[in-house]
């Protein structure tokens, strides 16, 4: 099954079942490829790790928008995800300049989003990026821990990180 096609179609023991997104069963052998492929390319992954804020627990239907923000903002060959601890993306291929224009369309997407809802709380989240740097053999976990790391608050009025 190709990546692409892995949006279209959810396997529902890849997919989180709620946003269609993949899950982590489904991101892990992914991710670990894309991190091979970059030791052989000599080119860097990018992860972008995006949660809610203030954390909480969240509604389903929020969730479900944070993903169609998430989906709004990246292209057709970036992997997106929903984990326990919030959402990630992994941006496909040489990211120069990709992680600046994905960060940028997630803040407008919110922004839009936060313009067209009547909820009495705009949608905020916070987020991290790091690269996995080729040779550097990091596991997912450790990427992500290191986006984590580096969060900061997306929200109403907000710009993206540098």
């Amino acid at each position: 099954m190709t990546e692409a096609k892995t949006r279209e179609t959810p396997d529902p023991a890849t997919s989180d079942e709620l946003t269609g997104l993949l899950n982590r069963t489904g991101l892990e052998p992914l991710a670990e490829y894309r991190f091979r492929l970059s030791d052989r390319t000599r080119v860097p992954v990018t992860l972008v790790f995006l949660r809610l804020t203030p954390p909480g627990e969240a509604s389903a239907e929020l969730l479900v928008e944070v993903a169609e923000v998430i989906r709004g903002a990246t292209r057709e060959a970036d992997l997106s995800a929903r984990l326990d601890e919030g959402f990630c993306v992994l941006l496909a291929g040489n990211a120069t300049g990709a992680e600046a224009a994905v960060l940028s369309r997630i803040v407008e997407g919110l922004a839009e989003h936060n313009a067209r809802s009547d909820r009495p709380v705009p949608l905020s989240l916070a987020i991290g990026t790091a690269a996995y740097e080729p040779g550097n053999r990091r596991s997912l976990d450790q990427v992500l821990e290191e986006a984590a790391t580096g969060m900061r608050d997306q929200g109403p009025g907000t710009a993206a990180p540098s």
